[in-house]
């Protein structure tokens, strides 16, 4: 070789994007190009006297010791790709072919190494298998049936799901067509299905196909083709397979539930609503509707602060923050809602929270139910539990009621009672009989209480035995309502068909002591009236009985009206 040849060889190994190493049998290195440096950042110097081993990768180096005396016994050239350790402390993977020179005994004293840096290729490789045994395992543990089906849909590929979830290994389905799998009635639709999946590219929506197990038993799939005919790693339709037989149950099942729901919330007997956090409506019920006098669609336009009765709102609110910042699980009370034409409605509100899964208040469930019929007729039955059924005045019981609640304010005004029994009303009975006494006793009933003060109430506690409660009172005010009684009933009593009717009163006037109770105070002044009628007992007349052809207004012989006015203190 001439010198020029030597030095363009030269200038060639010196210059190539290779790295060269020499090395002898021993596997110390003689002499490194320049592209060492440049790929592993080991200079010449740092290389030449040090074994190759140095800088391969710890975990390789048994294998490449023994495959290196293994090179020296047929010193054939090998291309290998092996981990080379970098200067900063990184690895690259250098492709490299390793040729022996051997001397004239033919031993191998050289081996000759020329690499090229495969470190992207490698890694990229090392990546895409990876990922393929990725995808390969998903699509093998998968629980949807993955098939792929060529363009006149015959198996060419079953995942290992299908023997879970219909019973058929891949082999017994490879190479049939994918339409034996359907059952009959549904064939149909997927031939249309096919013929759309090869007419375009790409995924298809989802289809609902019977899908025929092993044993025959239909299994309701949802199937979506993907066409990847045209994709050379594929050439095939992929068809995704998920079992949706329970899915489809838990939706029938929940929709009956829903429907139920529906039904039972439109038709209840009593008023249900869904209230947002606001007090706007958001769904009400026929029922409640009626109960308010509107239409349900009415209702969407409405909160219940606009038809709560003023006087229940602020109670209804107090509730509401309560159980809003969760210091009550619900609440219920009874309330008025206003009806479109003015007229109140009472109900019986119950009011629950419906919470999202974090525990956040969302939503109202208020039941309504109308009670005023019974709240009208508890009214009625209290009112008649303490109210006269004949004049409408209160009772004995409410009589004494009010007494003690007057003797516990004495503390700011004196209290004193009269207590009333009506003269010769037992001649009006035995004349007129009953009936026209129990009309003379309405009368005088009203006479009485239009004669006292509007703060005084008049009570009947007996037959003709009537008292008035007054509070502020004082001897003085006692006489003055006394006198006011008897000029009342001394007016006569106009019936039809009946003589004026007249009738008089005794009456005996107590002040309370600070020691008096309710029976006490009433007992003083039941005690003053009887001593006033054993005091003066004014002769009296029996009415005469009716003629025939009364004239209306023509009076009966009547009984002077007579008022007691002593005081007892």
């Amino acid at each position: 070789m001439s010198g020029l040849d030597v030095d363009v060889l030269m200038t060639a190994i010196e210059t190539a994007e290779s790295l060269i190493v020499v090395t002898d049998a021993g596997g110390s290195i003689l002499w490194a190009n320049p592209a060492c440096e440049r790929i592993l950042g080991w200079s010449v110097d740092e290389l030449v006297g040090r074994s190759a081993l140095d800088f391969m990768a710890c975990d390789e180096l048994d294998e490449v010791l023994d495959e290196h005396l293994s090179f020296l016994d047929s010193a054939e050239p090998r291309r290998q790709i092996r981990r080379w350790r970098t200067r900063d402390g990184g690895e690259r993977s250098i492709s490299f072919t390793r040729t022996g020179v051997r001397d004239d005994t033919g031993v191998v004293r050289r081996v000759v190494a020329t690499g090229v840096d495969v470190t992207a290729e490698h890694v990229a490789r090392a990546a895409l298998l990876a990922s393929e045994r990725r995808h390969r395992a998903l699509v093998e543990h998968a629980s949807d049936v993955v098939v792929v089906i060529d363009d006149r849909a015959v198996i060419t590929y079953v995942s290992a799901s299908a023997e879970t979830q219909l019973g058929w290994t891949p082999s017994e389905l490879e190479g049939r067509s994918g339409f034996d799998l359907v059952a009959e009635q549904d064939r149909e639709l997927a031939l249309r299905s096919f013929d759309e999946t090869l007419s375009e590219l790409g995924p298809t929506v989802p289809r609902e196909l019977r899908i025929e197990d092993r044993f025959g038993r239909p299994v309701l799939m949802e199937v979506v083709a993907n066409n990847r005919l045209q994709d050379p790693s594929v050439e095939g339709v992929i068809l995704h397979m998920r079992d949706i037989t329970e899915r489809r149950s838990l939706e029938v099942t929940l929709s009956t539930a829903q429907e139920r729901f529906r039904q039972a919330f439109a038709k209840a007997p009593t008023g249900i609503a869904l209230v947002d956090l606001d007090g706007r409506f958001l769904e009400a019920n026929r029922a409640l509707a009626d109960i308010l006098g509107r239409e349900p669609a009415d209702l969407s336009h409405l909160s219940f602060q606009d038809i709560t009765h003023p006087d229940d709102l602020g109670a209804d609110l107090d509730y509401l923050d309560r159980l809003l910042s969760g210091r009550i699980p619900g609440y219920r009370m009874e309330k008025r809602y206003l009806r479109p034409d003015a007229t109140v409605v009472w109900c019986l509100l119950n009011v629950s929270v419906l919470r999202d899964a974090e525990g956040a208040p969302q939503h109202l469930l208020a039941h309504v139910e109308d009670i005023t019929s019974r709240k009208s007729l508890t009214e009625e039955l209290a009112h008649l539990a303490h109210h006269d059924g004949l004049t409408g005045l209160p009772n004995r019981t409410a009589v004494h009621t009010r007494v003690g609640e007057s003797l516990a304010r004495r503390h700011l005004h004196e209290v004193g009672v009269l207590f009333l029994d009506l003269d010769g009303f037992k001649d009006v009975n035995d004349t007129y009989g009953h009936d026209i006494g129990d009309r003379v006793l309405s009368v005088v009933a009203r006479r009485l209480a239009d004669a006292v003060r509007p703060t005084d109430l008049v009570g009947r506690v007996g037959g003709d035995e009537f008292v008035v409660v007054c509070e502020p009172a004082s001897a003085t005010i006692l006489q003055s309502i006394a006198e006011r009684i008897g000029t009342a009933l001394e007016r006569p009593i106009e019936l039809a068909g009946l003589p004026a009717i007249t009738t008089g009163a005794t009456v005996g006037l107590a002040v309370a002591d600070p020691v008096d109770d309710t029976a006490s105070l009433l007992r003083r002044a039941d005690e003053e009236m009887y001593r006033g009628k054993a005091g003066r007992r004014p002769p009296t007349r029996r009415p005469d009985p009716p003629r025939a052809g009364p004239t209306a207004g023509s009076p009966a012989r009547p009984t002077a009206p007579r008022v007691w006015a002593r005081t007892s203190a």
